[in-house]
């Protein structure tokens, strides 16, 4: 049920217009589900939103997605973002490695 409101959108959504569509999505979970709140209450100290803006255009390591999967202070990453169009052009850093997962993902599900 938790998810239900992201699958929904993300089926008949491709793209975000948006981005307070995603602190939407945030506020009303955290509104509703008192566990995710005391998450959020309790990891507020230690969390690691920028995490993924700040290593953009490090090389990729696999470390990098592992901490988003696996540790609580990394799993929430702020994904609006400008950047320069120029740090695609390396690619292996994180920027291009984000990009190109979610390439194959969007094709996979076209």
């Amino acid at each position: 049920m938790k998810l239900q409101f992201s699958n929904n959108y993300f089926y008949n959504h491709d793209t975000i217009i948006d981005y307070f569509l995603t602190d939407d999505i945030i506020s009303h979970f955290y509104n509703i589900t008192p566990e995710f709140r005391d998450d959020c209450e309790r990891f507020k100290k230690n969390w690691q939103p920028y995490y993924w803006g700040e290593n953009f255009n490090k090389k990729y390591d696999v470390q990098m997605i592992n901490k988003f999967n696996n540790v609580l202070e990394y799993s929430v990453q702020k994904l609006t973002y400008k950047f320069n169009k120029k740090l695609l052009k390396n690619k292996d850093n994180l920027l291009c490695h984000i990009f190109t997962y979610l390439n194959s993902w969007e094709n996979k599900n076209d």
